[in-house]
């Protein structure tokens, strides 16, 4: 009917809007909002509701009717009585009557009229062409995945960085070399030093060092030799000729710009991941924050510029861990 028309109408530009006779249409403002069963984001409306007890007539509805169709407002009253008697016909004969675009009127069991508002228009103004939308819902991801600590199973290559202590297999089979290569020496020697030592009354300490002084471990890991007793330079004496072992790493400077690989709330955790680095063949270090927290430090650059770039590669090379920089 013409009615329900100018009924939609006034519904955008007013918040109460009253059917003399049968009730009062009042809207109010919802804000966007997202609703979960049907995955999508919906925009911000006007919510329409109905009051049975404003049936009093505002002059709203008969006052743009007349104007609309050129007539007079007794006019206009009549043509609303009229529709207002069709819907109770339509009620009484079907239990339910729709108002098109707004909603839908019904009887319960007790005979009480309700009324259940449409979900296809919107009558917000300001959010004019504004529609629902769907959204895909994500699958939720283990965190232990992007833990600094989380063992990926394919080993990336790692390369050479400056201020780290990166190095290739050769140069690991090379060092090895030159730990075993005095004390293979040095066993086959032993026993003709041991005699000569006997025949003359010297002491049997020949020319290298007693197995107290030195430890050395024959097997596959990266252990440094380890005097126990004393302080030597982190050298191999043999016939006069010295045989360099690993340098050992300098310290990072606490005044670079140093990149964080992870930190944690306990020195245990720390000292996991500063592990799993150095078996990649880096030489992190573990630096005390003064919040308590032990940050693992991968490298430490002079300039912010170098910093970015190492991170760069390490991303590369070390998928997973978040790095960051501490200056």
């Amino acid at each position: 009917m013409n009615i329900e028309k100018k009924i939609l109408h006034l519904l955008y530009f007013k918040d109460c809007v009253i059917i003399p006779g049968l009730g009062g249409f009042v809207s109010n403002y919802v804000p966007a909002r997202i609703r979960e069963e049907s995955q999508t984001f919906l925009p911000p409306a006007k919510e329409i509701g109905f009051n049975r007890e404003l049936i009093q007539d505002d002059g709203v509805l008969s006052g743009y009717l007349a104007r609309c169709d050129n007539i007079s407002i007794a006019d206009a009253s009549k043509r609303i009585d009229k529709f207002v008697n069709f819907i109770f016909n339509e009620l009484a004969d079907t239990g339910n009557y729709e108002l098109k675009l707004i909603g839908n009127f019904a009887y319960t069991r007790t005979g009480e009229m309700v009324f259940k508002a449409g979900d296809e228009m919107n009558f917000l103004v300001d959010s004019y062409g504004l529609s629902s939308l769907y959204y895909k819902r994500l699958e939720k991801e283990n965190p232990l995945l992007k833990s600094a600590i989380f063992k990926h199973e394919d080993k990336v290559k790692t390369i050479s960085l400056p201020g780290t202590m990166a190095r290739t297999e050769r140069q690991r089979s090379v060092r090895r070399v030159a730990i075993a290569l005095p004390l293979l020496i040095a066993i086959s020697l032993l026993p003709i030093n041991t005699r000569n030592g006997a025949q003359k009354g010297q002491n049997n300490a020949g020319f290298l060092p007693s197995s107290s002084m030195m430890t050395v471990e024959l097997s596959g890991s990266d252990k440094t030799t380890e005097d126990t007793d004393t302080n030597l330079d982190n050298r191999f004496i043999f016939e006069g000729a010295a045989v360099e072992n690993e340098s050992i790493h300098e310290p990072f400077n606490r005044n670079s710009f140093a990149i964080v690989a992870g930190s944690f709330s306990t020195e245990k955790n720390a000292e996991i991941l500063r592990k799993e680095l150095g078996q990649e063949g880096y030489g992190p270090e573990i630096w005390k924050a003064s919040n308590g927290f032990y940050r693992v430090v991968i490298q430490a650059h002079e300039n912010m510029t170098n910093a970015q770039q190492a991170i760069a590669e390490l991303k590369k090379e070390l998928s997973g861990i978040e790095f960051w920089i501490l200056q």
